[in-house]
């Protein structure tokens, strides 16, 4: 599934992501695929990176720190962006087990077809 990223977090006035992933969660019989694209030094150079590893440090982009079209409007939609950890916490704090050996495979495939997809994707495999 690939919706997380449209859906308004607690980084914006309202949180709608938390039913979302409830809902997600109640849909499925026992998988969670999901494609979220995630924070990395490459797409936000300027966040306060210093050094931090985007898989060890939980960020949510602020309402303000959202990259907006002309228009003003997100672009591609995405008004929350996270770094993988943060997405994993989110995760993993509903019940989500993650498939880490699965989830590695797929992700070394996909790197192997288009090495620069996972600079900005990535794929989260959990089992309810």
């Amino acid at each position: 599934m690939e919706v997380l990223e449209h859906i308004y977090a607690e980084n914006f006035y309202r949180n709608d992501l938390n039913n979302a992933i409830i809902s997600l969660i109640g849909a499925t019989s026992r998988y969670v695929f999901l494609t979220i694209p995630i924070l990395t030094h490459n797409y936000c150079p300027w966040l306060d990176w210093n050094e931090r590893n985007p898989q060890s440090w939980a960020r949510i982009l602020r309402s303000n720190e959202v990259p907006l079209n002309k228009d003003g409007t997100p672009i591609l939609g995405h008004v929350t962006l996270a770094t993988e950890s943060w997405w994993r916490c989110k995760l993993e704090s509903f019940g989500l087990k993650r498939l880490d050996q699965i989830e590695k495979r797929i992700n070394e495939y996909l790197y192997m077809v288009d090495p620069g997809l996972l600079e900005w994707w990535h794929i989260f495999i959990y089992e309810k």
